[in-house]
């Protein structure tokens, strides 16, 4: 997939110093109470990647790389990065045994999961991609607003500005339904790259059908007694 390399465009603000949107103590609070139950439910499968996922976590965090049993998962999750306890609570919410190592991973699975259960690609109104735009890292903002300008290059022709912050939702606005598709699966996959034409959206999913298969594949494995060196600990 190519990927093309944009200047930065002058935002209102500098969006780096926005802080990640933070949940209430009440939903902090919810999630943890619920986890001990989710998890003592949840099939052996199920539990062993997630012990696995807590392990494995790509980024850093204070349990990285450490062995976590079936009686520290609680502690675990307590002190869990949040995407990484969102990692968590989709293995528990669909029951899906899976190695999530970033949140590109759980972005990737969760998109997969909505396809198999007949869900298309949602086209954002203007108002939710604003919205969604605002959420979203700063790396994956400027993918977005460069998505706007190498699309337009790529299938139009035409040099376009990368639009400012102020100009983003009338920018989405005016723009054609494949643009929009693109954009909001820039936002949906969290991709750090703009998306200059619908082959690279393709190119991607072929990525995210590589991760299903892998991912099934090791689920087969554990379940018919193999072991990775990685499962060895954890068995």
């Amino acid at each position: 997939m190519s990927q093309v390399s944009q200047s930065s465009p002058q935002y209102s603000q500098d969006w780096s110093s926005v802080p990640p949107i933070l949940l209430s103590h009440g939903e902090v609070d919810h999630r943890t109470r619920d986890f001990p139950l989710a998890f003592g439910h949840a099939r052996e499968v199920v539990q062993h990647f997630v012990l696995m996922t807590f392990r494995l976590w790509q980024d850093d965090w204070e349990l990285k790389d450490h062995v976590v049993q079936t009686s520290e998962a609680q502690m675990a999750y307590n002190l869990a990065p949040e995407s990484l306890k969102q990692a968590i609570d989709w293995q528990l919410q669909w029951d899906s045994p899976a190695l999530i190592l970033t949140d590109g991973v759980r972005r990737s699975l969760e998109h997969h999961r909505r396809h198999e259960a007949g869900e298309g690609d949602a086209i954002s109104t203007a108002d939710r991609f604003g919205r969604d735009f605002d959420a979203a890292s700063p790396a994956v903002q400027h993918a977005a607003v460069c998505t706007f300008s190498a699309w337009s290059r790529r299938n139009e022709g035409t040099a376009v500005k990368p639009p400012s912050r102020n100009e983003v939702a009338p920018a989405y606005n005016a723009a054609s339904h494949p643009l929009k598709a693109a954009l909001c699966y820039v936002l949906e996959l969290g991709l750090t790259y703009p998306v200059e034409s619908v082959q690279d959206i393709y190119d991607h999913k072929a990525c995210i059908q590589d991760i299903v298969d892998w991912q099934r594949a090791k689920v087969r494995r554990w379940e018919s007694g193999g072991n990775d060196d990685d499962d060895a600990d954890l068995r």
